[in-house]
């Protein structure tokens, strides 16, 4: 039988407690299961990883070159990421002549001239998978250590874990669980803010949102009798009993950005439906994970403030 790879090893803890959870307690007990298997893998992946004092000097030498070279590719180096490139140099025990010969490869790795392509390619070959998991875990936090990863950061990323044989899955799950506050998350923490400014006038809102549904249903019901009678209209078309629903040509728009018919009445139930699916549609993760390019992800950056823009809109609406 073919043993499990490292990939497949990191996912067997929480499986294997989903499962038994899912026996002894149902539904419930599938959740705290796969909680309790997520904190054993966590656990064995500590203990699996190699020690950074194993690294011989030419690997020590090709890894800080190539975190110089990362750390400049956003057009700078912050004063976080060379706090975090130190962080590593202690968490190999490097001596003080290896720690002033790290700096200095760190510094020849954010030369213009350097080529990085070369010394992936010697660690491709003298890592072993453990090691190459371990470096890679390093850049990746190296490369948040600013608190964003941007496109070109991202693309190295991609670039050095196909050359160690790191799936896309395993790096985007790396990366999202060394990520501090993304972009993501701050707009769900806005998100948050607005709703807690927002509950107190919450029922009031739904209140009135149900009673105007009412009151525009019972007006068509009372027309619809009238506009349904065969037969050509004034401009000599048929009527087919169908009325438009009117609204302002800023409402449209906002309806358009999320999505909503413009000539159909809507609840803030349906707004708030409607923005989850935008929201969840441009999750720059799930994106990555369908395979978007790096053009598609960034354009769905750029319309995530729309989107929040156009909701918070038509909720106003809703409470005039």
């Amino acid at each position: 039988m073919k043993p499990l790879g490292d990939n497949n090893r990191a996912w067997l803890g929480k499986a294997t407690g989903a499962a038994l959870g899912l026996l002894g307690g149902g539904p419930f007990g599938l959740v705290v299961g796969a909680i309790a298997g997520h904190m054993i893998d966590r656990v064995t992946e500590r203990a699996a990883l190699p020690s950074p004092k194993s690294l011989s000097t030419a690997q020590e030498t090709a890894f800080f070159r190539i975190a110089g070279y990362m750390s400049k590719v956003d057009g700078r180096v912050s004063e976080a990421e060379i706090q975090a490139a130190t962080k590593i140099m202690v968490a190999m025990s490097l001596s003080e002549a290896r720690k002033q010969e790290a700096i200095r490869q760190f510094n020849f790795g954010k030369q213009t001239a350097y080529e990085y392509s070369p010394d992936v390619t010697s660690l491709q070959h003298a890592l072993s998978a453990s090691q190459k998991e371990l470096m890679m875990s390093w850049f990746v936090g190296l490369s948040l250590a600013d608190g964003k990863l941007v496109s070109e950061e991202k693309q190295l990323l991609h670039n050095i874990g196909a050359a160690f044989s790191l799936s896309r899955w395993r790096l985007a799950w790396m990366i999202q669980r060394n990520k501090p506050v993304s972009e993501w998350e701050q707009d769900s923490q806005h998100s948050n803010k607005y709703k807690r400014q927002q509950n107190s006038q919450q029922g009031r809102r739904e209140q009135q949102g149900s009673q105007r549904d009412t009151k525009q249903r019972s007006e068509q019901n009372q027309q619809r009798p009238k506009n349904s009678q065969q037969g050509p209209s004034a401009d000599g078309k048929k009527n087919t009993g169908q009325q438009k629903y009117r609204v302002t040509s800023q409402e449209a728009r906002a309806r358009q950005e999320l999505r909503l018919d413009i000539h159909a009445s809507i609840s803030i139930g349906d707004i708030k439906k409607a923005y989850r699916r935008c929201m969840s549609e441009l999750h720059p993760d799930k994106m990555m994970a369908r395979g978007a390019s790096e053009t598609a992800i960034r354009a769905a950056r750029d319309r995530i403030p729309k989107v929040r823009e156009a909701y918070e809109f038509l909720l106003e609406c809703r409470a005039k």
